[in-house]
């Protein structure tokens, strides 16, 4: 800039020529000169710039064209808005402070913009009256944009962890004198996370201060990720919630800290689906089983025992009659008791009504409890243990009679259950 300093023809300029400048101003001009931070100064009543090398890029533009001239003609339309404050460092003598301002200099083509924090300080004249304005300038831009690409990656964080259907929560173990994981404080939870577990104060609060009967099992499991640092993933049941859950625990920050990170979700649906599959492939062991041994059976009481055993494999029936046509009834009725299996051949009034509604119907009927069933009610005998029936028509193309499947409590029987003992009928 000293270059550009000495071409500038300052006679030119209401400072006048060099040698007729003040001591005062030639300081502070050499103070401008000789720094490597930006700096202008603007000098005497009508504030004329002068800036140093450092200084240029702010101005876009406007160098060289600004060297030298008055602050109101340089800065043309920002001048209303900046005279004020020149005024204010001018007559108060008072420093001014503005912080990650946008350079002026700056024109609005898409580029990066720089940001700055300016000092407007007072300069003494030779009678100890302000006789300038000093501008320094320190580039802010790294530090804002930092910031900022923080503050949106903190954004993008913030709405993915509250819009995201997993749960997610954040912990800090707590171990007792022995090093043993005893407990933990949620220091931060999403939303959906208190939505799965119902924990809606989960934050900054102990998980025993929110659930007294913790199961043992989540704290070891969690104190040994803290611990070693071996991220874990496990299904769990929570008995106090009746749900399953998929979980998968990691060390978060430094392993001082004892943190840990918690991605959980609720599998209820896919554990009860999973187990209703399994429930039946027993089913259809069970019946492959019953059947086998039926055809193997000999005796008419062996064949009722069978009977009875097969069905309390596949819907845990607690007793089965059959009703069969050989152009006379046949009727027996078995059913479990404290001493083994009770048999009886005395038709039971209610079963062969219901065994003819079958018929009728060419299907199972299916009644989930006796006692609520206005139809049915009134005819249930006292004393009478049965409350839920299942009546299965057999006899193939042409129905010569049912079988009946019961249970002494209420019961909703499911469409397996059904089907399994259709088949077996």
């Amino acid at each position: 800039m000293s270059d550009l300093h000495r071409a500038t023809d300052w006679a030119q300029t209401p400072l006048g020529p060099m040698s007729g400048w003040p001591v005062s101003l030639k300081t502070a001009a050499a103070l401008v000169f000789g720094s490597c931070f930006p700096m202008a100064l603007l000098w005497g009543p009508e504030l004329v710039r002068i800036y140093n090398d450092a200084y240029r890029p702010l101005l876009g533009a406007e160098h060289p064209a600004a060297m030298g001239r008055p602050a109101r003609v340089a800065l043309r339309d920002r001048w209303e808005a900046s005279q004020p404050l020149f005024r204010q460092v001018m007559d108060e003598g008072e420093t001014v402070f503005l912080s990650e301002r946008i350079s002026s200099g700056q024109a609005d083509d898409g580029a990066p913009r720089t940001f700055v924090t300016i000092c407007y300080s007072p300069v003494l004249g030779e009678d100890d009256t302000v006789g300038g304005v000093l501008v320094t300038i320190v580039d802010d831009t790294p530090q804002v944009s930092a910031r900022r690409a923080l503050q949106a990656s903190e954004s993008r964080y913030r709405m993915l962890f509250e819009s995201m259907d997993e749960g997610f929560c954040l912990v800090e173990m707590i171990f007792d004198a022995q090093d043993r994981a005893i407990d933990f404080r949620f220091l931060e939870a999403n939303p959906a996370f208190r939505t799965l577990t119902g924990l809606a104060a989960a934050h900054d609060a102990r998980m025993r201060e929110l659930v007294s009967q913790l199961e043992a099992d989540w704290s070891r499991i969690f104190g040994e990720v803290a611990v070693t640092g071996q991220a874990a993933r496990f299904r769990r049941r929570s008995g106090r919630l009746g749900r399953w859950f998929d979980v998968y625990a990691f060390r978060y920050g430094a392993p001082e800290l004892g943190q840990i990170a918690l991605l959980l979700s609720d599998i209820t649906l896919q554990v009860e689906a999973e187990e209703a599959l399994a429930a039946g492939h027993r089913r259809l062991q069970h019946l492959s089983a019953a059947l086998e041994r039926l055809s193997q059976s000999e005796g008419c009481r062996v064949l009722q025992d069978e009977v009875l055993r097969a069905a309390r494999l596949l819907a845990q029936v607690d007793g089965v009659s059959v009703v069969i046509d050989f152009g006379e009834t046949f009727y027996c009725d078995g059913r479990l008791a404290p001493g083994g299996v009770t048999w009886n051949d005395r038709p039971d009034p209610l079963i062969l009504e219901l065994a003819e509604r079958a018929l009728s119907a060419g299907r199972a009927v299916v009644i989930t409890d006796l006692a609520e069933d206005a139809r049915l009610r009134a005819r249930v005998e006292p004393g009478e243990a049965i409350r839920s029936i299942v009546m299965i028509p057999v006899g193939g193309t042409k129905l010569a009679g049912a079988i009946a499947t019961y249970w002494f409590a209420p019961r909703d029987p499911d469409r397996e259950e059904i089907d399994a003992l259709e088949v077996f009928a």
